[in-house]
């Protein structure tokens, strides 16, 4: 099986999404003017060079959900996780 190598979903506030996912799981969040859409860059684990640097990590980004768009609504279940999810507000950017 191939390996996840980068992700993106969508964000309503991403003042409120880079808040949470910083706060949930420690990750590092750069958000991109207008020229690159109000993109949200995601970095999950440490980098060099901008790629990851353990094997089997992945970094990704976030964007402006559109009205107009398909949406996407991925979800993950790992455990723990939901405890410092809802500890941290739950619901990520919306």
């Amino acid at each position: 099986m191939n390996p996840v190598v980068h992700f993106e979903m969508p964000y309503d506030n991403r003042q409120r999404m880079a808040a949470f996912y910083q706060s949930a799981f420690g990750w590092q969040t750069q958000m991109l003017g207008e020229e690159m859409g109000h993109y949200v860059v995601a970095h999950t684990t440490e980098t060099v060079d901008g790629m990851v640097s353990t094997p089997g990590t992945i970094n990704g980004g976030f964007y402006e959900r559109k009205p107009e768009w398909p949406a996407q609504h991925p979800s993950v279940d790992r455990g723990g996780r939901h405890r410092r999810r809802d500890a941290a507000g739950g619901g990520g950017g919306r």
